[in-house]
């Protein structure tokens, strides 16, 4: 828990007093859970491995089944990776913008 703020749930990862990695996740209606933001420190083999599967397990230890690890944003790279994880299902996304009637000039 990040602060006062129960829906937000930060995890690290330290080794010798050093933290090494971390995530910034929030935990959402409906038993869903969305990652913001993930760092881990590349020199230490599987430290962003290990980051991932505590951002995986203690969501779903919180009784949040569905997990969004990040959003993908369009890039492909990352939507390749995210569907290396075996999605269950995938939510809608919505592009929100005037219609050409009533944009402002």
């Amino acid at each position: 828990v990040l602060g006062d703020d129960p829906r937000l749930m930060c995890l690290g990862l330290e080794v010798d007093g050093v933290l090494r990695g971390f995530t910034v996740n929030e935990l959402l209606p409906g038993g869903y859970a969305m990652g913001h933001f993930m760092k881990a420190d590349l020199d230490l083999p599987g430290c962003s491995s290990a980051v991932l599967q505590a951002t995986c397990q203690e969501p779903l230890r919180r009784g949040y089944p569905y997990l969004n690890i990040m959003q993908d944003l369009g890039d492909p790279g990352i939507a390749h990776a995210k569907r290396l994880c075996r999605p269950v299902h995938g939510l809608r996304k919505y592009t929100i913008a005037p219609r050409a009637s009533q944009a402002v000039s």
